[in-house]
C-alpha cells in the first residue's frame, strides 16, 4: 500500500509540474502575442503617417508644376513694347 501511495505521490507531483509548465507557457505566448499586437498598430500608426507625407508631397508637386507650366507659357507670350 505505500508504494502504490508513493507511486501516486510522484505522479501527482509530476503532473503538477506539468500544469505549471503549461501554464508558464501560456503566460509567456499571451505577453508576446501583446506585444506584437502593439507593435502591429505602430507600423500601421507608421504608415499612415508616410501616407500622409506622400500625399502633401504630391501636392506640392502638383502646385510646383502648375507654377512652372504658368511661367513657361507666360515666357512664351512677347514682352510688351
Amino acid at each position: 500500500m505505500d508504494v502504490i501511495a508513493k507511486e501516486t505521490d510522484e505522479q501527482t507531483e509530476s503532473q503538477h509540474q506539468d500544469i505549471e509548465s503549461v501554464v508558464t507557457a501560456m503566460n509567456e505566448m499571451s505577453a508576446a502575442a501583446s506585444e506584437v499586437a502593439g507593435f502591429a498598430g505602430e507600423a500601421a500608426e507608421n504608415a499612415q503617417m508616410a501616407q500622409d507625407g506622400i500625399r502633401f508631397t504630391q501636392d506640392t508637386l502638383t502646385s510646383a508644376l502648375d507654377g512652372v507650366g504658368a511661367l513657361a507659357g507666360d515666357m512664351d507670350e512677347p514682352a510688351p513694347r
